[in-house]
């Protein structure tokens, strides 16, 4: 897949051309969309659109604002409980049908893949119009298994970065990071006065802080169908691919930048579940059963690993507690040049072929997909819009930016390159867990240091890669 510069993106209409949608004249609302007029508004209409929560107010929002566009129609959201093992029997319900839901993308081991509508048919065609969305995200939900097949279109998308303290760095007279030399100057300034820079679960730590980085430098490395190639068919020494990337991690875990037993042994920081992390990241204490406590406005945490959606979390505890902590969310600067962008679909939306109103169904879609809509409806959650314009807030250039169908390959690579832990096909150390006291050796002059090295690690990985290969 040649992956599109972001000029180009904002034109480019993904899978319906120009003269496909040429039947789609429009008249515009009091609202100012453009209102469908094949669609018949002389007679009352209801939507139901799946929800797996209780209350949904992002999109209720929405909804709200749809109405207002064709009174006609009224959208109802149903909460369905246990959705994951519900939603395929309640798509199967005659009375009442659903008519849009929440869904992972469909592929053929998608159990509701039946009851999915094709989203570029003829049909679709008529009312849906995907030409201002992200291409990269709209086609990561592609149905692999025929060709002109989609049946589900994310709604957001995910991005993994840091979140900077900037008021710590400030106190030593410090700045953002863009590249790999100024993190690390950052990382040793702080660790001199006694913090452990970067912080993070010790279990995601590894994968969230470098898998943009690896995919980038494999994507964009200007061999990219080679590449993708060797990784796809497992050839030997695939894992020096990597070694750039991991070299930086050994790095930062033996100088103690980044130490999780010391987290947890001298601060507490187990980093379990968001609101615990966006707490620990803002310095607010446990003092007694369900009674937190802010200690300052200042923190102990640089740089906390995780993804754009945390921010979320972060914002709500920092408006709780009356934080006065200023912090940023950035593309981690690993490489040399800068942050990379690795952009990965959220879950998305699709239509019951079932439905006895798909021509309302589609234009319900059309309408939350418009990127003024949308992007309202993306902050709202957390998420990365899917519009064209996606990343351009984060102005990232376009060498460094990929997304998630540029490196999918027919095994768990993902997993096998970012689980970095005790796992696997053998007992392969993960750098991030190697400063535990089992992975450390006695120096002999009251010292310690880790036990493995990167060559270590990355001839296990190399072993883990060609175990793949034989189970194949």
């Amino acid at each position: 897949m040649k992956k599109l510069s972001r000029a180009i993106a904002y034109v480019l209409c993904f899978v319906i051309s120009i003269a496909s949608l040429s039947g789609c004249a429009t008249s515009e609302s009091e609202a100012g969309y453009q209102k469908n007029p094949a669609l018949d508004v002389s007679k009352d209409v209801e939507l139901r659109i799946a929800s797996s929560k209780e209350t949904w107010p992002e999109m209720d929002n929405v909804i709200t604002k749809f109405e207002e566009v064709y009174p006609n129609c009224t959208v109802v959201c149903e909460y369905i409980e246990e959705y994951t093992n519900n939603i395929a029997v309640r798509l199967k319900q005659t009375e009442e049908k659903i008519d849009v839901f929440r869904t992972v993308n469909i592929q053929e081991d998608v159990e509701y893949k039946d009851n999915a509508l094709n989203l570029i048919s003829d049909e679709a065609k008529k009312y849906l119009d995907l030409s201002k969305a992200n291409p990269g995200l709209v086609a990561n939900f592609r149905y692999t298994g025929a060709e002109n097949t989609q049946y589900a279109v994310p709604y957001g998308g995910e991005m993994r970065g840091m979140y900077v303290n900037t008021t710590l760095l400030g106190q030593y007279g410090l700045e953002v990071p863009t590249n790999r030399a100024e993190l690390l100057h950052c990382c040793e300034v702080l660790y001199a006065e006694g913090y452990i820079p970067f912080q993070s679960s010790n279990g995601t730590f590894a994968q969230q802080l470098l898998y943009p980085y690896i995919c980038n430098s494999v994507v964009n490395g200007g061999n990219y169908e080679e590449m993708h190639a060797a990784i796809e068919n497992i050839e030997p020494g695939i894992s020096e691919y990597f070694r750039d990337a991991y070299t930086f991690l050994y790095e930062i875990v033996e100088k103690g930048y980044f130490d999780y037993k010391r987290v947890e042994e001298e601060l507490g920081y187990a980093f379990d579940g968001s609101d615990g992390k966006a707490k620990d990241f803002l310095n607010i204490i446990k003092v007694s059963d369900d009674v937190y406590e802010k200690q300052d406005d200042i923190g102990k945490i640089a740089f906390l690993v995780d993804t754009q959606a945390f921010g979320l979390n972060l914002a709500k505890a920092k408006s709780d507690y009356h934080s006065g902590i200023e912090y940023v969310f950035i593309t981690s600067p690993v490489g040399e040049d800068g942050g990379c962008a690795y952009l990965s679909p959220s879950d998305g939306l699709a239509v019951n072929n079932q439905s006895d109103h798909t021509d309302w169904a589609l234009e319900f879609l059309n309408f939350f997909f418009t990127p003024e809509i949308h992007k309202v409806f993306a902050k709202e959650t957390g998420k990365i819009p899917n519009t064209a314009d996606a990343l351009f807030e984060y102005d990232i250039p376009n060498e460094r930016i990929c997304d998630v169908g540029q490196m999918t390959f027919s095994y768990g690579f993902y997993r096998t390159v970012t689980t970095l832990m005790l796992g696997g096909y053998e007992d392969m150390i993960g750098i991030s867990k190697m400063n535990a006291e089992k992975y450390m050796k006695d120096n002999g002059d009251g010292t310690y240091s880790l036990m493995y090295t990167v060559d270590d690690y990355l001839a296990r990985l190399e072993a883990e890669f060609q175990l793949i290969k034989q189970a194949r």
